[in-house]
């Protein structure tokens, strides 16, 4: 597929690097592909993807819950009354009893009492015995009339499934619909989390004040959760995928920096699973628009490299076509130039015109070039070379950030 520049921005970084007799002015250009996918699938028109989680879409059970509970108590009500009432009715009838009964055993606790020495009566704490007579049952009261509790539907999770199917299943290059479709089913089972740890680590830090180095104790939590998620993909009539997701059937550890919020981590779980499988899906079967750098490289030094300087200027504008070019041409012939002046590399030269850090460069733009052409077979060819060099630190990393690009995008 052809590479897009939709609104791409050119940004130019002069890094002046020293060489032997050279610099190198390095620019990096901004751009957008079209991400290739690793499964085409031919025919494909359009997705539809379902998602089915084991929360409710509202807070509907909850409030008819709290409905019925409230009826419930209305139902009940008026035998409650009767029974306050028959209740009531029982102790009025019965204080006067209580009063008589109150009354005796004060009679008898005084009588014993008053047959005890002087030194028994001294020993008693509570002293003479007092008469306690029982409440008078007041007027009757009513209970309370029933009233609506609100549910706390603060502490619930629900979720939408069309809403969550459309906010995060996206298939980049198609349109939502049936022709030809890619069908997908998402069903996530339960949350499933473990017991949090609390770790610490102590590391020496430095106190302006004291001007010494003190014990610093920092604390971590770690928690184990999983929720086993089966994704389903159909074409054609055909299962092309019926899986428990990767990722989601073992646990993962989530670390937070305070005692987590498992409610919170709850809810994103489900975000951050569909999230992966979107990418999943658009690295298999979509076309991603993907924004991207690279950097040309041309040494400066008037007159000598004047070949260079042209190729690197064709090259940006290759990239970042303007007016009516499509930068086709410009980056032909800039190729075209750095393959030719290649022929004079001499790296064990330091003063050669082409020695070993302008060679390096050279084929840095031509890997920089297939990549962006999608000419991947190209780049590697070019950065096997480039990696057989001497190169520096940085050469290294840059070589193992392109291979890894190269091989994703041959889906190696």
């Amino acid at each position: 597929m052809k590479l897009i520049n939709i609104s791409t921005v050119l940004i130019s970084m002069f890094l002046v690097l020293n060489t032997s007799a050279q610099k190198i002015e390095e620019t990096v250009l901004q751009y957008e592909y079209v991400q290739q996918p690793l499964n085409p699938l031919t025919g494909l028109v359009s997705y539809s993807f379902t998602v089915a989680t084991p929360y409710p879409e509202n807070h509907d059970a909850l409030l008819a819950q709290a409905d019925k509970e409230f009826q419930e108590r209305l139902d009940g009500y008026p035998d409650e009354v009767e029974e306050a009432k028959r209740m009531h009715a029982e102790r009025e009838d019965s204080y006067a009893d209580d009063v008589a009964l109150a009354q005796y055993n004060f009679q008898l606790e005084t009588e014993a009492f008053d047959n005890l020495n002087a030194i028994e009566k001294l020993a008693l704490e509570e002293g003479r015995p007092k008469l306690r007579m029982p409440s008078k049952p007041g007027p009757f009261r009513a209970p309370t009339e029933p009233t609506y509790i609100a549910p706390n539907t603060s502490t619930s999770i629900i979720f939408k499934t069309d809403v969550l199917a459309d906010t995060y299943l996206k298939l980049e290059g198609f349109v939502k619909g049936t022709e030809n479709a890619l069908i997908g089913t998402v069903d996530m089972e339960a949350f499933d989390a473990g017991d949090t740890e609390r770790k610490s680590s102590t590391e020496k830090v430095y106190n302006s004040s004291t001007k010494q180095y003190v014990d610093q104790t920092t604390y971590s939590y770690e928690t184990a959760v999983r929720r086993p998620t089966r994704l389903t993909l159909e074409f054609n009539g055909e299962t092309i995928y019926n899986d428990i997701f990767e990722g989601t059937g073992e646990y993962s550890t989530t670390i937070t920096t305070v005692s987590p919020n498992m409610f919170q981590i709850e809810k994103d779980n489900v975000s951050g699973i569909l999230q992966n499988i979107n990418t999943y899906l658009n690295e298999q079967y979509g076309f991603v628009n993907v924004p991207a750098v690279l950097t040309i490289r041309a040494p400066k030094n008037k007159g000598e490299f004047d070949d260079l300087e042209k190729a690197g200027k064709l090259a940006k504008r290759g990239i970042n076509p303007m007016g009516s070019s499509d930068g086709k041409a410009e980056l032909t012939e800039a190729i075209q130039i750095w393959e030719t002046v290649l022929g004079e590399s001499d790296v064990n030269n330091k003063k050669a015109r082409i020695n070993d850090k302008v060679t390096q460069s050279i084929y840095q733009n031509l890997i920089e070039a297939a990549i962006y052409k999608e000419e991947f077979i190209s780049a590697q060819d070019h950065l096997i070379l480039f990696g057989e060099m001497d190169l520096k630190y940085k050469g290294e990393t840059w070589v193992t950030s392109r291979t890894s690009f190269i091989e994703k995008r041959l889906g190696n």
